[in-house]
């Protein structure tokens, strides 16, 4: 009773402060005394490191993560908050944290309590799923899909009749505009293949065809007053239902990337009960609602569609489609479960989640290197040079002759051109992975549920791994045994675990391969077509990161290579 009148008759300044003082005491004490004390920056009470990270911006938190490695070597700790992350650059650190076996100890991404369940993240999907048996049910399906010989073929057939029609928008803004008093128009390259891969992976996805691409042209060029563009656009085909899925849905797509990084980054308190960063919370959540609302609608639409069809029709090799009718009477390859009966087919909640990470990767991540692939080609002239001549001697820029598998095998040089733009920047430069018992890593014995970031990017530019790693140089890839499409084929060529641009272990892409396939395609189908130049050539790359990297500008003249 004495402490309590003691307490009720203090000034309540004083009790606030001496309160704050003893939870940043007890704070750091706990800090000091941990019991790995791996290097890295000092963290602050409630924020962590946030206000070291703010200093570079989110667009620039590759850059943060660079500058500590300088700082504290291949392996320190940052905290998000209350979240400690491990950030480790060493191959030789890898080993575990990369096991491709399924008893690995790492197969979980982000700790179970994470704040990513405020997305309606709770065990589907496959990027973020953390139910083991259910993860594998789920890829397994996605697998099984994207691997599909009539899969395969048909996305690449549709890259090639997409860039057909997209060329006609391109070919007419270069006539409309060369020659000009004004000089021709300089097209924004990455915002351009931007929204024609959002039309392309979006109709690939579920079967529709959009106008994303037409959306983003007659807004940036005033094209709807043309007579052939219109016609264009008649031929192109735009119906609600897709101009909800080809102009809305990406840009939701996009901000769902920005929304996952903005929740797990920052304290719940902070999102949930500051002004401003509630406000920005609640259209994190709201973002979410609305991807779910599209993808259930066209989910059933389609569902529906298939329904009236006869169980021996022919039906598109789309992804919706076919994650649809996995496993039911329509598959003549049921797959077999473990008693030797045929396995279920997936739920609704299943299938939109998995349409929605697919799509989001493939728009965002193959946007990125294409942007910068072409980049490098043009600023490098011995590059460019050696690229061109690929094309002559494969394809002899005939624009008639359709690109097949045999010819994308061909490639080798472009092959490296790709692969050396994935090792200097990977779309994701760090991916999360999570111990689910005490391990070892690094030389510190680790509690279950530490979270760890292997920093990729980092391994890439690791000078223990790579000679001259700040060089853009191909030729490092043609090195090795390159006569193949795949990243697999390289795995075993350099130190293990140093060039990882999709990731590795159990939790590699699934869609590595569909990924190079397009970007190769369009890059093949840009330069046969078009002569391509700089709008700048000393201008630098704008570029952003937003969980994913991005390329916001790339200013380029296109002429037709038949004019």
């Amino acid at each position: 009773m004495a402490l309590l009148r003691i307490f009720l008759n203090s000034d309540w300044t004083s009790v606030a402060l001496t309160l704050i003082a003893v939870y940043i005491s007890f704070y750091y004490y706990k800090y000091f005394s941990r019991k790995n004390k791996v290097p890295g920056p000092l963290p602050l009470p409630l924020i962590g490191n946030l206000l070291d990270a703010a200093k570079f911006g989110l667009n620039n938190a590759p850059e943060w993560a660079f500058a500590l490695s300088q700082r504290y070597g291949e392996i320190y700790e940052i905290y998000l908050g209350s979240q400690k992350v491990v950030v480790i650059s060493n191959a030789e650190l890898m080993d575990k944290l990369m096991d491709p076996s399924t008893k690995t100890n790492f197969f979980n991404r982000y700790p179970a309590n994470s704040n990513l369940k405020e997305l309606g993240y709770n065990g589907n999907g496959v990027f973020f799923n953390h139910n083991f048996e259910n993860w594998k049910f789920n890829r397994k399906f996605l697998s099984k899909s994207l691997m599909s010989p009539k899969f395969q073929a048909e996305t690449l057939q549709q890259q090639q009749e997409s860039f057909c029609d997209a060329s006609q928008y391109l070919d007419f803004i270069s006539d409309e505009n060369s020659g000009g008093s004004a000089g021709p128009t300089k097209i924004n390259l990455a915002t351009t293949i931007l929204n024609f891969n959002a039309d392309l992976i979006i109709r690939m996805a579920t079967g529709k065809k959009g106008g994303s691409l037409v959306n983003h042209l007659e807004n940036t060029y005033s094209l709807e007053n043309y007579t052939k563009t219109k016609k264009i656009k008649q031929n192109s085909g735009s119906n609600s239902v897709a101009r909800e899925l080809s102009i809305e849905f990406p840009k939701l797509t996009h901000e769902w990337g920005v929304d996952i990084l903005y929740i797990f980054s920052l304290p719940k308190w902070l999102r949930h009960y500051v002004p401003g960063f509630s406000h920005f919370n609640t259209k994190c959540v709201k973002h979410a609602k609305s991807l779910n609302d599209i993808l259930y609608g066209i989910i059933d639409e389609r569902e529906k569609e298939i329904a009236t069809l006869p169980k021996e029709a022919d039906l598109e090799s789309n992804l919706l489609t076919m994650l649809l009718t996995t496993n039911t009477e329509r598959d003549p390859d049921r797959m077999i479960d473990v008693n030797g009966g045929f396995m279920g087919t997936l739920e609704k909640s299943e299938i939109s989640r998995i349409l929605l990470e697919v799509c989001h990767g493939s728009i965002e991540e193959t946007s990125w290197v294409f942007s910068l692939a072409t980049y490098y080609i043009l600023k490098i002239p011995n590059v460019q040079r050696k690229f061109l001549k690929e094309i002559e001697t494969i394809l002899s820029f005939d624009y008639e002759h359709q690109i097949t598998f045999e010819d994308l095998k061909k490639f080798k040089y472009l092959n490296a051109i790709i692969h050396e733009t994935l090792r200097l920047f990977p779309p994701l430069p760090v991916m999360g992975r999570v111990n689910t018992t005490v391990d070892e890593v690094g030389g510190y014995k680790w509690e279950p549920d530490t979270l760890f970031w292997p920093f990729f990017q980092g391994l890439h530019m690791n000078e223990k791994h790579w000679s001259n790693p700040q060089e853009f140089n191909p030729e490092r890839f043609l090195n090795t045994n390159n006569g193949s499409n795949f990243e697999d084929d390289l795995s075993s060529m350099f130190e293990k675990n140093s060039y990882l641009p999709f990731g590795g272990g159990i939790r590699k892409c699934p869609g590595r391969n569909m990924a190079m396939v397009n970007i190769k395609s369009n890059l093949i189908s840009l330069f046969r077509k078009y002569k391509v130049e700089l709008a700048d050539k000393n201008a630098p790359p704008m570029t952003g990161f937003t969980g994913v990297y991005q390329f916001k500008e790339l200013d380029v003249y296109l002429q037709p290579r038949n004019n």
